[in-house]
């Protein structure tokens, strides 16, 4: 935008409603005037007590190829005494041909001396509808008497009333209560749950085996190796082993040493990786 000179605004505000002219000038970036329309929209309802008047709608300034890319507007400014709401803002729609269309929020307060503002000078600033004032009238005639109030009964499958306090109670120590909610811990079997909080134990309450598989490192005959495999029990089966390369099974000799590790001897070298052993149990 450029500075312009304020032209004369065809329409004038009613007298005692406070006011501000604003100014503009658009231009494209090769200095060539645009032509368009303004729209700057105050709230939905704004009331002058002092001066009477009742604004409801946009005003709208049209730029013609005359114009050079300016405008004047004396637009209601928007703080003053008695008015409603008050500290508002308008919103300001550019519709300017060869430009997109561009929205945003200003604020047009009473300037000292009564001076014009540019457009160009207003930083755009966050929505608001302002402060309503409050219109207190005369004391009214008594109403009728309010209902009684509504009574509330709990059902008592879980949920209890006392006093005005509802509570919740508990089926049983799989469930918690918090003030951050309700706490789901331990379901038992029975309830469709694992009654554990680990894999092994879950796999024990449930009665089922588990299975651990790894890459075996590399191996030497004679020298045994010990496999972790952490299924908590000592009823494993054979041990599989099996060649990367090749798909084949191959023979070892386990034993169990404790609930969670196996021992096994090769009867050739390998290097590592060549190999991957798997257990259940």
């Amino acid at each position: 935008m450029m500075t312009p000179t304020p032209e004369s605004d065809p329409y004038v505000l009613p007298p005692g409603v406070p006011s501000v002219r604003l100014t503009g000038c658009f231009v494209a970036p090769d200095g060539r005037p645009l032509t368009g329309k303004l729209t700057f929209a105050p709230p939905s309802v704004l009331t002058m007590r002092d001066a009477d008047v009742i604004a409801n709608t946009v005003a709208v300034v049209e730029i013609a190829e005359e114009d050079q890319g300016r405008f004047a507007v004396d637009l209601i400014a928007t703080e003053a005494p008695g008015m409603s709401p008050s500290g508002w803002t308008y919103l300001v729609t550019e519709k300017l041909k060869g430009a997109e269309m561009r929205q945003y929020h200003i604020m047009l307060p009473l300037r000292p001396g009564g001076g014009s503002v540019d457009l160009a000078d207003l930083a755009p600033v966050s929505a608001y509808s302002g402060r309503y004032l409050p219109v207190v009238g005369p004391t009214g005639a008594q109403g009728p008497p309010g209902k009684d109030g509504q009574s509330y009964t709990a059902d008592g499958q879980g949920l209890n009333l006392t006093g005005a306090t509802f509570s919740l109670r508990l089926a049983d120590a799989s469930l918690a209560k918090s003030a951050s909610g309700l706490t789901v811990g331990l379901v038992p079997t029975s309830k469709g749950g694992t009654g554990s909080s680990t894999a092994a134990g879950a796999r024990s309450m449930l009665g089922t085996v588990g299975k651990y598989s790894a890459l075996l490192p590399a191996m030497t005959v004679g020298v045994p190796f010990d496999v972790v495999h952490g299924l908590n029990t000592l009823d494993v089966l054979e041990p599989s082993v099996r060649e990367i390369a090749t798909g084949e099974l191959v023979n070892v000799q386990a034993m169990v040493i404790d609930a969670n590790t196996i021992r096994i001897s090769v009867a050739a070298s390998h290097p590592a990786d060549a190999f991957r052993i798997a257990v259940v149990g």
